[in-house]
């Protein structure tokens, strides 16, 4: 009996330790993702040492936050803008551009990893017919399946907007309005998610408004950059007529 007894304890500390593991690993690897995701597409103030410094550090300053949180809470609603910040200072202190652009830049970023994780949650829910729930907070399969899908997601859709990228060189003004739709898509997202996970009955229609969120962002962002073409075409033709 004890013998029995030892083999389940040694079980439940192997699934323990793997489950860590895992954790640790996938957090490693959505953070790298942001990270590089950000730096190529702000580009670095910095080249050599000083360039790989800043992002180690921002890199473990990041993963550090995330494994923090998932131990203290299994789903972030107010914490969710701690990355952020940690984002923006990053980019502040490390990559080029203006500072409304660095801010909107770790919104967007945020925002992009916080709608493929829910909107993938809800997917594999309603195809497994379990909860939102238990994919958080319990460590099996459908976890395992969710997560992995998610970062694989993650990493298509960040080189997707790094081959599409855009110079910006419009106005300040816009780009402040620019930042206004991730930051309270952010509190959407979370609110709808908190939802959810409270009564999982609201499932399609909190995966319709996710997915509206999504939309309201991709469109801002889409025109934003024809704004921004537009702005391009009067700078140089005002440059011109100075000539």
């Amino acid at each position: 009996m004890n013998l029995f007894y030892r083999l389940l304890s040694l079980t439940s500390e192997i699934d323990s330790m793997i489950e860590i593991i895992f954790e640790v690993g996938i957090n490693l690897l959505e953070t790298f993702i942001i990270f590089d995701f950000l730096t190529k597409y702000l580009g670095s103030k910095y080249s050599g040492k000083t360039k790989k410094i800043g992002f180690v550090l921002g890199w473990f300053t990041a993963f550090a936050q995330l494994c923090i949180m998932n131990y203290i809470t299994e789903f972030e609603s107010v914490g969710a803008y701690i990355p952020i910040i940690i984002n923006f200072l990053y980019a502040f202190l490390f990559l080029n551009g203006s500072i409304l652009l660095k801010m909107w830049m770790s919104f967007i970023t945020h925002v992009i990893v916080l709608i493929i994780a829910y909107l993938t949650n809800l997917f594999v829910c309603n195809i497994l017919g379990c909860t939102p729930y238990d994919i958080i907070s319990v460590f099996n399969t459908s976890r395992v399946v969710v997560v992995i899908i998610t970062k694989i997601i993650l990493f298509y859709a960040t080189r997707i907007i790094l081959r599409h990228k855009h110079n910006i060189t419009t106005t300040k003004l816009n780009i402040f309005m620019l930042v206004i739709i991730p930051s309270t898509s952010i509190i959407a997202l979370a609110c709808l998610m908190k939802v959810v996970l409270i009564d999982e009955r609201f499932k399609l229609y909190i995966s319709i408004g996710i997915s509206c969120i999504l939309l309201a962002n991709i469109m801002t962002y889409y025109f934003f950059m024809i704004i921004n073409k537009e702005y391009e075409r009067a700078f140089r033709l005002e440059i011109q007529k100075q000539q």
